[in-house]
């Protein structure tokens, strides 16, 4: 699979950015710095965006409630970062833009979890005994 290829099918797209592919084929054998300029255009935007989305909440100095309302705001924040995180191929620092966020992303996600789970898990255990459900509240047990 050649390196176009393999960018459109990791980042879920049909086409390249405008421009791009003029830059990859007047480049033979690729070199670092378009490769990083067409990186940064395809991946950036969507995982800028939701990083600040998930910054902007680890900022909120009230602990989320246990609530239906905070299960559907962990779930918009965390699933369309996660992909992203997916979708990041993974390439070296020397080909991803200096200021690439999606290590800094794996942190905040991890922050964000040990902050908003506990309320999340709290809310789903109080409607899973209100409904009669079989399980022991938060004994973390998976179902056999």
């Amino acid at each position: 699979m050649g390196l176009v290829a393999y960018l459109l099918a990791i980042s879920g797209r049909t086409e390249l950015p405008g421009g791009a592919l003029v830059e990859l084929l007047g480049e033979p054998g690729l070199s670092p710095a378009p490769a990083r300029q067409l990186f940064a255009r395809m991946f950036a935007a969507d995982l800028l965006a939701h990083h600040t989305a998930v910054r902007a909440a680890l900022a909120e100095t009230d602990d989320p409630p246990p609530s239906a309302a905070t299960l559907r705001r962990l779930a918009a924040l965390t699933n369309q970062a996660n992909l992203d995180l997916l979708r990041d191929p993974g390439l070296p620092p020397g080909l991803r833009p200096p200021d690439w966020p999606a290590d800094a992303l794996r942190v905040d996600l991890g922050a964000l979890a040990a902050r908003w789970l506990p309320p999340v898990r709290g809310y789903v255990d109080e409607r899973v005994t209100a409904h009669g459900g079989d399980e022991a509240p938060g004994d973390g047990a998976l179902p056999t």
